[in-house]
Order: structure tokens, then sequence, then C-alpha cells
């Protein structure tokens, strides 16, 4: 979804254009969520946050008849791309498709920054409270209180752990969900 270095304006604006998203910020960052579950267990998760890549100012300006997709591209294409700066993005995965048999096998849960190689291994799962709390924790703070009062109801009380014995010996994430 994202290629490795970031995300540039034409791949921003298709993800708007294709609605290839779960929601989209008023501020234009994007989150991407898709969870399989069998009963109340999460067996696999793709969970993406990309910051929005244009200019604060830009998108505060656009009128309400205007799709954030044509006004930043309208905007691009008046301003040059100086309006744009990926500030990168972050994704975690949970697929639990993946052999260690593989020459270079992915991490079952995963968080990958900066490039698709770059994947650290994490503790097991990451329930869709705990990575909607690490985005209004950390980029939505003034809603976070609003947020809390929804994250019981997506709560899992899971703990699995699916970090093989050769990643944590590796650089990871060992979690605890809250």
């Amino acid at each position: 979804m994202i290629t490795n270095g970031g995300i540039t304006p034409s791949e921003y604006i298709a993800v708007l254009d294709g609605n290839t998203y779960s929601a989209v910020f008023q501020d234009g960052s994007i989150i991407y969520m898709e969870c399989s579950f069998e009963g109340r267990t999460l067996t696999d998760h793709r969970y993406l946050f990309i910051p929005c890549p244009f200019d604060a100012s830009l998108v505060s300006q656009r009128p309400d008849h205007f799709s954030l997709a044509d006004w930043l591209r309208d905007s691009i294409e008046l301003e040059g791309k100086d309006v744009f700066s990926s500030r990168g993005a972050f994704r975690f995965d949970c697929a639990r498709n993946v052999s260690e048999e593989v020459k270079d096998p992915h991490p079952v849960s995963h968080l990958t920054i900066g490039s698709g190689d770059c994947r650290l291994p994490l503790r097991g799962p990451m329930p869709v409270s705990s990575f909607l709390n690490l985005v209004f924790d950390n980029f939505f703070r003034p809603y976070r209180q609003f947020w809390l009062q929804f994250a019981p109801y997506l709560n899992l009380d899971q703990s699995e752990v699916t970090i093989r014995q050769s990643e944590e010996i590796l650089h990871h994430i060992n979690w605890e969900p809250r």
C-alpha cells in the first residue's frame, strides 16, 4: 500500500480517490484498519497510520465543496510540490501465514516503519483499541478523552504471544495491551 521511503503526493491522493482507508481525520491524516477474527480472538490484522503529508494550513483552508483529494491535487498544480512534506507512516501487522522456512521470514506480529524492509517484531497481535490508543495518545491528544469513552468496547483482553524465540534476541517491541 505504501512504497519504501514514504508516501508521494500522487500515492496519498490515490488513497483518497480510491476510498482505500477506514477514516480521514480533520487534519488529513489517514487510518486504514483491516482485521480478521475467530470469535473474540484476533487472528490477523493490518493497521496503517499516515500523517497528512501536506501543509496543515493548506488542509484547513479547504472549502467544504471541494473533496480533499481535489483540493490537494489543485494545490500541487498551483503551488508545486512545496506544499508536500511526507512525515512517514507506520503499519502494524499480524500475518499468521508466514513461514519460518523462507530466507527472511516476517515476524508474525510486527511494526513496519520507514521501509517495507524494516519490520520490528512485536510481542503479539495488537488489538484495535491499542492501535487507536497509540494514535490518539500521540497524534490527536486533544481528542483522547472523547476516544477513551469508546475504547472499552474494542478491548479483547488478549495477550497472545506470537514472537518467535529467534526474534526475541533482536530489537523488538514487548508491549502489553491496556
